[in-house]
Parts: structure tokens; C-alpha cells; sequence
């Protein structure tokens, strides 16, 4: 029941059941931007704007679902709709980019790892490094990694961005 007097928006969407359980938050704020604030204000900034995100298995399908403060819809509402709303290939491409550049809690089953991730494991390794130095943590890159092209893709990337 809505009051007018919720503090949290949230949305739920069904899609295809993935082989992934994640449950995190990361600010909308790039790392530019905070440090841009830092030089211009002299101080960090006081408040930053979570966006929180999970994925579960859920009666044959798998909910994917994200919140954000009220009080700060009006900043990030276009940037969770370009995720939340995408088709659901190109979601789970952006689901890609969040959990390899965003999201550290997250798991997955061990023949999904077998299946997708063990001959590539070491590019997320570097995916990491490349997250620590990237300073506009908004962009998104062309991969996904419940394709089975996945291991070929982020090799090809890890290229291009190296």
C-alpha cells in the first residue's frame, strides 16, 4: 500500500531464469564526479545516491530488482530505467558490466562457473583492475556473460581497453 510517505522506490521485473544470485548497491556518482566535486567544493561530497541491486532464482524464473532513495529519483531515475527497461538480452548484457565492474557480492552455480567462467576467470581479474582505474563507472561495454561467446567477447575486450 503506497502512503506518499515511502522513503525507497522499487522495481521487480521477471526475466528468464540466469544462473546468478547477486545482492549489492553502488552509487550513481562516477569516481570523475566525486573527485571533480572534491577540487571544486574542497571536501567530499556529502551525500551520494545508492542504487541497489539483486538477482535471485524465483519459481522457475529470476527476479532482478532495483531501489534507490526517493529523495533522489530525480537524479538517478533515468540512468536505472536504461537498465531496468532494456530488452531482456541487453539487460543482462548491463547485468554483465555490473557484476564484473560494480558488484562484488554475487555468486553463481558451479557448473554455470565450469560451463562460462573457468577458462576466462583471470579477465576478471583484470576487469577488476580496469574497474579501479576507470574513473566513469556509467559506461557500459558489449558483454555479456550468459552468452556463450562470453569468453571470446571479454578477451577481445580486455584487448581493446589494454
Amino acid at each position: 500500500m503506497k502512503t506518499g510517505q515511502e522513503s525507497f522506490v522499487f522495481l521487480v521485473r521477471e526475466i528468464s531464469r540466469i544462473p546468478l544470485c547477486l545482492s549489492a548497491f553502488f552509487n550513481y556518482e562516477t569516481t570523475r564526479e566525486l573527485n571533480e566535486y572534491l577540487q571544486k567544493h574542497g571536501e567530499d561530497k556529502e551525500s551520494v545516491s545508492d542504487i541497489f541491486i539483486n538477482v535471485f532464482p524465483y519459481q522457475g524464473k529470476t527476479r532482478f530488482m532495483m531501489a534507490y532513495k526517493k529523495k533522489d529519483e530525480r537524479t538517478v531515475k533515468q540512468y536505472v530505467n536504461s537498465i531496468f527497461k532494456e530488452s531482456e538480452n541487453r539487460l543482462l548484457s548491463k547485468l554483465t558490466n555490473l557484476v564484473l565492474f560494480q558488484c562484488e557480492t554475487w555468486v553463481t552455480s558451479e557448473s554455470f562457473y565450469k560451463e562460462r567462467i573457468k577458462n576466462c576467470e583471470n579477465y576478471f581479474g583484470y576487469a577488476t583492475d580496469f574497474s579501479n582505474a576507470n574513473d566513469n563507472e556509467r559506461i557500459f561495454f558489449k558483454l555479456n556473460l550468459f552468452k556463450e561467446s562470453f569468453c571470446k567477447d571479454i578477451r577481445q575486450w580486455s584487448k581493446n581497453v589494454g
